[in-house]
């Protein structure tokens, strides 16, 4: 086998590893699905500087990608861990629970995000809920997030 031959098949067999690789984080967290090969070699290759990243505002972009009502989401700056979700209209809401991204994969983070934003999106719902005819409506619809 030729030395040309040879560097082509371990490219291909590095292709093939990679785009199983791939497979198997998007089966982890279906929403991968959403993000272009590329960007997600992006994502996983940045590894545990991922979030180091993100708190600096480096990388930011995917999550928009990924959750139709979150552009973006805030760190606390010691623990890295997730606090606040940010809507593409620059709207913050606290979640009900911080979430821990040191020492999780991405997918296993992305995945507690996921379901805290459930969680908090339910909680809200039923306070807003709880609330409703106790002060005039427009402030009402304004004091709860959107």
């Amino acid at each position: 086998m030729s030395l040309l031959a040879r560097s082509n098949h371990e490219c291909e067999t590095i292709r093939q590893g990679l785009r199983a690789f791939l497979e198997q984080k998007r089966g982890k967290f279906p929403r991968l699905f959403f993000l272009s090969n590329e960007e997600l070699i992006d994502i996983f290759g940045k590894g545990a500087d991922l979030v180091d990243s993100m708190v600096s505002g480096a990388s930011k972009g995917f999550i928009g990608n990924l959750f139709e009502g979150a552009e973006k989401v805030r760190f606390e700056q010691l623990s890295q861990e997730v606090t606040h979700m940010i809507s593409k209209d620059g709207e913050e809401v606290q979640l009900v629970q911080n979430v821990p991204t040191k020492r999780l994969s991405v997918d296993a983070w992305l995945g507690d995000f996921e379901r805290t934003m459930v969680l908090t999106v339910k909680d809200y719902f039923f306070k807003a809920f709880e609330h409703q005819g106790k002060q005039d409506f427009v402030e009402w619809v304004h004091s709860w997030p959107g």
